[in-house]
């Protein structure tokens, strides 16, 4: 079904024809991870895509 997708998927992001960036909904520090889970699973209608920052 996926077969061969990541190439095009990765072009289409790469060259800014699909903008990820409005995806992600929430963003949270490394130290709120516990935080980040639960709402994720509490809050699936408002979370669209949650993002863990590693680093600053």
């Amino acid at each position: 079904r996926y077969a061969n997708r990541y190439p095009v998927t990765i072009e289409a992001i790469s060259s800014g024809r699909f903008d990820v960036k409005s995806m992600v909904t929430h963003i949270y520090d490394y130290r709120d991870v516990q935080q980040a889970f639960e709402e994720s699973v509490n809050n699936k209608r408002d979370i669209i895509k949650g993002v863990i920052k590693i680093s600053d």
